[in-house]
């Protein structure tokens, strides 16, 4: 049992990548019995690997890599048995917070959700593209905001995706001597994303609030009324 969130297949269908150690190393566990077999080092020997996805020519792997709690992508060179053969190299800045990995079918490019804003938060997530050979990242602006899981399929030009977004807003309702609700109370702060965490200035003219509404999560001001 490998301590990993993330699992993917090796181009020949005979095994399984998994992240495993502290800091872990990328694995392959075959599917018909034996050892795992490592794959990738950490990187540096301190930068845990979370995550490995290999081309569809088996040449290289895309990697996750923990960076002080965030996931970097990286890439590295690999030989016919799936070790790496040469040093693994950055793809997308070191502070980026990259999940959900996909190659495109010609291998050419890496197909990634980055991460902006707290995306357990249901926060501001992106679908990017970035050649495998290195460049700059481009977004790919028809996901729009909040994609989540992404996969590319093989054959064809497909790409299958979803996306996470919560709506919550702020009502205020009149309450009886014991607490209970008198109706089911009026809207005064909405949007398409999250409004929470209100609370009553205490003259009671305004209400403070937590939003995402622009992007970021920040504070908030209306008027009591909305």
């Amino acid at each position: 049992r490998a301590a990993t969130l993330w699992v993917f297949w090796t181009p020949d269908s005979e095994a399984v990548l998994v992240a495993d150690g502290s800091p872990a190393a990328l694995y392959k566990w075959p599917l018909h019995g034996g050892a795992k077999i490592e794959l990738v080092q950490p990187i540096d020997g301190r930068y845990g690997i979370t995550a490995g996805n290999f081309s569809p020519d088996g040449k290289a792997a895309a990697l996750l890599v923990d960076q002080n709690g965030r996931s970097a992508l990286y890439i590295v060179e690999t030989g016919a048995d799936h070790r790496a053969t040469g040093v693994p190299r950055p793809l997308t800045p070191l502070d980026w917070d990259v999940s959900s990995l996909a190659w495109s079918p010609d291998g050419r490019d890496v197909i990634f959700i980055r991460t902006i804003t707290g995306d357990n938060l249901g926060g501001i997530t992106a679908m990017y593209r970035v050649p495998a050979t290195g460049g700059t990242p481009a977004r790919l602006e028809f996901a729009g905001d909040n994609p989540w899981f992404l996969d590319v399929s093989r054959r064809g030009s497909r790409l299958a995706y979803t996306r996470l977004q919560r709506d919550l807003n702020v009502y205020a309702a009149e309450l009886a001597p014991d607490g209970t609700l008198l109706s089911p109370g009026r809207r005064v702060a909405s949007s398409s994303r999250r409004d929470i965490a209100a609370a009553f200035s205490p003259d009671g003219s305004r209400i403070a609030l937590a939003s995402d509404r622009d992007g970021a999560s920040e504070i908030w001001l209306t008027a009591a009324d909305g």
